[in-house]
């Protein structure tokens, strides 16, 4: 058996001259195994011994008279031998096992116009040129569906749009294409040419599981609940162990209220793909919902773990770990947000008030101002002076702090917690003198 898988590797390197001695040798010694006298046959056709290789194909096909490829290369050396009528029906017979097989096809139409049947020759080959431009249009496709996945990946949703839409005029029936363009909508903020592009591809292939979960979060989103429920559960019938989708049913059903059934599936979701972040983040939220931090904190660290750069997890990541009173650990997942978003108030926001749990005053306070300075006139902007108002107050300047809450209530008058804590200064004030 390794001598016959050498000559095969031979013959599919086209080193015929090499192969030519093995098989025969081989054939000597198993003169009735179909492989033998098939692989006789292909090396006897690679050398140009059309007479040689037919008489082996010939008992080949005996054997194996289902064998498309024996079937195919005995029409193809009968065609050269000059014979077309011993030719058609091996032809035939290659067609009818395989009829994409373009390459019997060519040959067919060959021996039909030899045989003078010129309108069945005029008709094989026009499925031939049609097979072949079809071929054409589908690697034309394949190109630009691969460069709109780079661009996608990339951030450039617009041109992976436009990529997509001309891989689609050329296989305009690819439901995977469909749904990478949804995808690519998705990102440009286009709902509902997202929507309508889902459909399509489900239309075009009812049986792709991404498709129901892509069409679920958009309806999720949308406050379609009960339509979101459906999809993800089809999503997850056709393929059980589809994490993503486990993940988005268990945020709605936290959601809806039901934090054991989403706990459920987020542990479904992880043990079905433990690369999956945002499994593992979805799961120490909802633990942390229910007050149990410490579970949550070991969800959260490993969603960090597997994508360092996720700013929402990191954010709550850190949060929870504020509840536990760790506040040291805090600050490293709090740093990291506000390098990856220096130019957000909340990140420097959250990064003071850890820093103020640590008693770092001085490095509090420079947060919460740059915080106020991105900030403006943004709608956050009392709440920045309350924060640092209050940090100046535990750090022991009452007269900034005072000042900080000023601020805050004159942004915001209605605010209670600024009017108790300008009282609690204003007592503070009084015992010092």
């Amino acid at each position: 058996m390794a001598r016959l898988s050498y000559i095969k590797v031979l013959a599919a390197l086209v080193r015929f001259d090499e192969a030519d001695p093995l098989i025969t040798e081989y054939l000597k010694r198993h003169p009735h195994e179909f492989e033998a006298l098939y692989f006789d046959g292909v090396v006897e056709r690679g050398l140009g011994h059309y007479a040689e290789a037919a008489s082996v194909l010939r008992q080949a096909v005996v054997l194996k008279p289902d064998h498309v490829q024996a079937n195919y290369n005995l029409g193809f050396v009968l065609m050269r031998l000059g014979k077309p009528a011993e030719a058609l029906p091996h032809l035939q017979k290659a067609l009818q096992l395989d009829p994409n097989f373009d390459d019997a096809r060519f040959q067919l139409v060959f021996a039909l116009r030899a045989l003078g049947r010129q309108e069945e020759s005029r008709e094989q080959l026009k499925i031939f040129t049609e097979a072949k431009q079809k071929d054409a249009n589908l690697n034309a496709a394949g190109v630009k569906g691969n460069q709109a996945n780079a661009d996608l990946q990339a951030g450039d949703a617009q041109k992976a749009v436009d990529l997509y839409r001309e891989a689609l005029a050329n296989d305009p029936k690819n439901a995977r294409t469909h749904y990478d363009l949804a995808l690519a909508l998705d990102r440009l903020g286009d709902y509902a040419g997202e929507r309508a592009t889902l459909q399509d591809a489900m239309r075009l292939d009812p049986k792709l599981a991404p498709v129901y979960n892509q069409l679920g979060f958009l309806q999720l989103k949308a406050g379609q609940a009960a339509d979101a429920e459906s999809n993800f559960k089809t999503a997850i019938t056709l393929d059980p162990q589809y994490a993503e989708a486990q993940s988005n049913l268990g945020v709605l059903y936290g959601q809806q209220g039901n934090p054991a059934e989403a706990e459920r599936l987020f542990i479904e979701a992880t043990e079905n793909n433990t690369q999956y972040s945002q499994g593992f983040a979805n799961l120490g939220l909802i633990q942390a919902s229910q007050g149990r931090f410490s579970e949550a904190a070991r969800a959260l660290a490993h969603a960090v773990q597997l994508d360092a750069n996720n700013t929402a997890v990191l954010t709550a990541y850190g949060m929870v770990l504020q509840r536990l009173e760790h506040a040291s650990e805090a600050l490293a997942p709090f740093r990291k947000v506000a390098e990856l978003q220096p130019k957000s108030p909340e990140a420097h926001l959250n990064l003071g008030n850890a820093l103020a749990d640590a008693h770092d005053w001085p490095q509090a306070i420079a947060q919460l101002k740059q915080a106020i300075q991105l900030c403006g006139s943004c709608s956050a902007l009392p709440q920045l002076h309350k924060e640092l108002g209050l940090i100046y107050y535990h750090s022991g300047d009452l007269k900034d702090g005072r000042a900080e809450l000023l601020v805050a209530r004159k942004e915001a008058p209605e605010d209670d917690e600024v009017t108790r804590s300008l009282r609690l200064l204003q007592g503070s004030g009084k015992a010092t003198k």
